[in-house]
This record gives structure tokens, C-alpha cells and sequence, in this order.
């Protein structure tokens, strides 16, 4: 284990920070490489490239005057432990010195506070409510190397959340760009956006990641992942993913308040009994239930209209994908799956069912609780 020992320490601003550039590289390229002999791959890198957006501005210039080594240690720490706010500074701290000497290089000891608990970044701008539990453990499947809430290619036991919404065709690549959104629509999109008192803009991917206790719903802001093809989660096509998700991303914001008002505040991202719990399971699938509907509604504004069917095949594209994500922490890509949605809506219920089957199955019997956090029942 690399140690950054006190001379070190007193040597850590002599460093160029060449390191850390090579990290920034390798992240930005995609491409693995060798960084002062260490070799690095590209979701290491985004990890630490990351990471480093979530220190504070002292604790920042220390992580970039490390050397590859640190880094690269630093970083397979964050893959293992979460991206979660007090994780990133728990790392940090123990890579600095697992003797206490972060006294020494930031003049005073890493303290855990609550804060932003680093879910997906374009699906989780809401508000400054969150609590400090952290973010999904990676599942089995390889880590998109741009976004850790989604796989590369194939998730983890995908068809049995999809089944019912759709029909899978291995190796058919399903194109499931079911709203004519064209480049003609980008302005009054915009205007859409502005008309509502939200202002967007773009983070995560090849964008810096943005602090989202300070831009979020109630801010009047929609934060909106990096809609470069390749970046995660996207349909393969810049405008078109930039269009989608400046609506989708809006009708969130809007059906926000019916929401709470059913549901209270609570986070909106995490893995079922780590990190969200039952209850927040359910609102967080209810809430792209809703989103979904105003998505249709906003469009029509737009003069984009649907037929009952082809809404149905985006409904049960986006709940399916909603329901994994309830419950892994984890977003698909149905796409590569060849998921192919039926032409019938299938009903919200569903959806519930399928989360209190994976609750039982975990042992969650009541809906507040974590597997951590246990809530005595009557029967108890």
C-alpha cells in the first residue's frame, strides 16, 4: 500500500501535478495508460478526476500534487468505497496519512458531514435534502468508464426487471427514440425551459461536476448529464439526448411538488436497503411515473405528438429501467439489451410489486428501514 509519509508531506507542493494531468487525460480520452510507470485505467481515473470536484479547495490541491501511485490507489479506494461525499474524504484522508498527519498538510483532521450524496447527476438535482448513508456499491457488470451509476454493456439480472414490460431480443439492437425530437426543436425547447424560471446546464462526462446543494430544483436550476454520444446513458445521438433530457429533466422539476406533497422529501437515488429504503424505492419510481406523463404533455406544447402506443413503448422503456434502478442503484442500457416495449402500458402497480418482492427478499419489513437502519414492527 503506498504511503505518503511525513516527508512526503513536506514535499507535497513541490510535485507539478503531472500526475494528475495524465489522470485528467486518461478520464477525458477514455484510454488506459501508464502514469509514472503505474498503469491506469479510465475508471480509475474518473474516479479521481471526480473526486477531486468534491474536496474542498485545500484538500484538492493536495490530491493534484500527489504522485501516480497515491492516485491510482486513491482512486480503486473510491471504486470500492462509493463516491458518496464522506467516502471521497475518508479516502482522502487515509491516503494523506493513516497516522493523523492530514493535521499536518491541511491544518486540521477530515470530519464527516451530510451533504450531497453524489447520485447520477442528471437525475438527481432536486434539493439540498439528502442524507449521508452513501451511494450504490458497484454491482457485477463493468462500469461505464465516463459514468459510475451505469454499466458499460449488459446489467446484472436485467430480464428479470424488464420481462414484463417488454420483450427481449438478444443481439437486436432497439431504437427506442419513440419522440421525434429533431434539431428545429432545440430553441423553443429552450424557451420551454425558460418559461417554467429553470435555467439548465450541463455536468458530469466531459463536464465538471457541479455542487448540487447550491444549483438544484430549488434553485431554479435543472442539471443535465453530459449529452455527448458515449458519455452514459445516451441515445447515440447529441441533440437528441440534449432535446430528451432537457424535457424529461423539466417535468421532473415540475411534478416535484404533487410529489412531495404524496411522499415527502427524500433521496432519489441508491441501492434498496444500502442506501434508500422501501418508501424512497417507491417515490423515486412513482416520480418517473409522473415525469413520464408531463414529459407528453410538455411535448404537445412543442407541437410533438405521440400515438397511445408509441407512449406506452417510452413509459414502459423508462419505468422498466426505473424499477432496476430502485433497486441496484444502477441505471441500464436497454438499447444494447434489445429490450423491444410492449404497446400497452403497464401499470404503476407493477412497479411497486416488483420493489416490495426484492424488500421481502432482503428481509426489509418496514418501509423506513435499511438494512442498517432497522424499525421495530408491532409483530416484532
Amino acid at each position: 500500500m503506498y504511503r505518503w509519509n511525513r516527508n512526503k508531506i513536506q514535499n507535497i507542493y513541490e510535485h507539478s501535478g503531472e500526475a494528475f494531468n495524465a489522470f485528467k487525460r486518461i478520464a477525458q480520452t477514455r484510454t488506459a495508460g501508464s502514469v509514472g510507470g503505474v498503469k491506469v485505467d479510465p475508471v480509475t481515473a474518473t474516479a479521481v478526476i471526480t473526486a477531486h470536484q468534491r474536496l474542498s479547495p485545500t484538500h484538492a490541491e493536495s490530491l493534484a500534487a500527489m504522485p501516480a501511485e497515491a492516485l491510482a490507489q486513491f482512486g480503486q479506494s473510491l471504486i470500492k468505497q462509493g463516491m458518496h461525499k464522506e467516502s471521497v474524504n475518508e479516502c482522502f484522508a487515509k491516503i494523506i496519512d493513516e497516522a493523523g498527519a492530514v493535521t499536518k498538510v491541511v491544518g486540521s483532521t477530515t470530519r464527516k458531514k451530510k451533504g450531497w450524496h453524489g447520485g447520477y447527476a442528471w437525475h438527481e438535482g432536486h434539493s439540498a435534502h439528502y442524507n449521508n448513508e452513501g451511494i450504490a456499491e458497484a454491482e457485477e457488470g463493468e462500469a461505464h468508464p465516463l459514468n459510475p451509476y451505469a454499466f458499460k454493456g449488459k446489467a446484472p439480472d436485467y430480464a428479470s426487471y424488464a420481462n414484463e414490460y417488454g420483450v427481449i431480443r438478444p443481439g437486436v439492437y432497439s431504437d427506442l427514440k419513440f419522440y421525434p425530437y429533431e434539431d428545429r426543436h432545440t430553441d423553443p425547447i429552450s424557451g420551454l425551459v425558460k418559461s417554467h424560471n429553470f435555467e439548465v446546464y450541463y455536468m458530469g462526462g466531459n463536464y465538471p461536476l457541479a455542487d448540487l446543494n447550491k444549483k438544484n430544483y430549488d434553485t431554479g436550476h435543472l442539471a443535465i448529464w453530459d449529452p455527448t454520444d458515449g458519455s452514459g446513458g445516451d441515445f447515440g445521438e447529441e441533440s437528441y439526448t440534449n432535446n430528451w433530457r432537457r424535457v424529461h429533466e423539466l417535468s421532473h422539476g415540475l411534478t416535484r411538488p404533487k410529489l412531495n406533497s404524496m411522499y415527502g422529501e427524500a433521496r432519489r437515488m441508491g441501492k434498496l436497503g444500502h442506501q434508500r429504503t422501501t418508501h424512497e424505492a417507491k417515490r423515486a419510481v412513482h416520480w418517473e411515473w409522473l415525469t413520464a406523463h408531463k414529459q407528453r404533455d410538455l411535448n404537445k406544447q412543442l407541437g410533438i405528438h405521440v400515438s397511445d402506443e408509441d407512449f406506452h413503448r417510452e413509459l414502459n422503456t423508462v419505468m422498466h429501467d426505473a424499477v432496476y434502478r430502485a433497486v441496484t442503484g444502477k441505471f441500464t442500457n436497454p438499447n444494447q439489451e434489445g429490450f423491444h416495449p410492449h404497446s400497452h402500458k403497464v401499470s404503476l402497480d407493477h412497479a411497486f410489486a416488483l420493489i416490495d418482492a426484492h424488500a421481502k427478499r432482503m428481509g426489509l419489513n418496514h418501509p423506513h428501514e435499511t438494512l442498517k437502519r432497522r424499525i421495530a414492527t408491532a409483530s416484532s
